[in-house]
């Protein structure tokens, strides 16, 4: 099952450093990414978001990249392209999306300065994802995460190490 996590952060740089944080335990099979964002509110109230392909998204371009690919003594440039098409919608369709209109709302709620990053994760070690976040001070502004890991992040990232 994918969790959502939400946490505000009081400057700029600290929501990608999280983040980062975050690959790294990805890279190390401890935890799962599905997709991530982190939203960005400069000192003039500028808004910037970078959200990351999400993973199933980039499988179905591949995917569909591949039959098209396939497909192109048939069909040349149109086979590959239609089948880079289908593989996006249907990795769309199966894709854990971070909400657009969602994260909207948290760019509007953000003061000029701070950040957020928006996370969606699967199969966490939620032992090595706190230890990892102890470096970190952040507020969580959302989460589907259970009542007792929420409170122990709460804590992780309300104590910097």
């Amino acid at each position: 099952m994918s969790r959502i996590t939400v946490i505000t952060f009081d400057n700029i740089e600290e929501a990608d450093q999280v983040r980062d944080a975050l690959r790294d335990l990805s890279k190390r099979g401890l935890l799962t990414i599905m997709d991530s964002a982190v939203v960005v509110k400069d000192a003039q109230g500028e808004v910037k978001v970078n959200n990351q392909l999400g993973r199933n998204i980039k499988w179905g371009l591949i995917g569909g990249g591949i039959l098209g690919g396939l497909l192109f003594f048939l069909f040349p440039v149109a086979g590959i392209v239609g089948g880079a098409a289908a593989g996006a919608v249907i990795g769309k369709s199966l894709d854990d999306d971070v909400d657009k209109k969602f994260i909207e709302e948290v760019q509007q709620a953000l003061q000029p300065g701070t950040s957020a990053l928006f996370v969606i994760t699967r199969d966490e070690h939620a032992n090595a994802v706190f230890n990892a976040l102890k470096p970190f001070k952040g507020t969580v502004y959302h989460t589907s995460l259970s009542p007792t890991n929420e409170e122990t992040l709460k804590r992780v990232l309300s104590e910097r190490a």
